[in-house]
């Protein structure tokens, strides 16, 4: 195969964690073009969905996926990878004043968000809100 695109944004080569050269590398795993133009949700290995501007390879935020339980299927730093993506794209939602993206895991869980930021008045951090998360079975 060929590679078409590297997400620049992505890239953990030379970001530092406690003071040394970070060696953690996450695989993305599944992409889902989103209704927004030029842009992109990308699902890692490490539970991880990064929303990312592919005109200007800007990470936009990410969401992790985390689970209530200990699953039975797991990567090695004990995330479950996200193995689907899912937008809303009908409109009602929006209507509605929400904006869904449903995240698929291999353990079987899955979560939905809404999108929607949320600037919290204390400390000024935007935030999505987690709307349900489902174990599998």
């Amino acid at each position: 195969g060929k590679m078409i695109h590297s997400f620049q944004c992505l890239s953990s080569h030379g970001k530092k964690k406690q003071g040394r050269e970070s060696e953690e590398h996450s695989i993305v795993t599944t992409l889902e073009q989103s209704p927004a133009v030029d842009t992109v949700a990308v699902g890692t290995s490490d539970g991880s969905v990064h929303l990312i501007n592919t005109l200007h390879d800007v990470k936009l935020f990410s969401l992790q996926h985390k689970n209530k339980q200990k699953p039975k299927k797991m990567t090695s730093n004990n995330m479950n990878a996200v193995s689907s993506i899912s937008f809303r794209t009908d409109g009602n939602a929006t209507r509605q004043g929400v904006a869904p993206l449903a995240v698929g895991c291999d353990d079987g869980s899955v979560s939905v968000w809404d999108l929607t930021p949320i600037q919290d008045e204390k400390d000024g951090i935007v935030r999505r809100t987690l709307l349900t998360q489902m174990e599998g079975v």
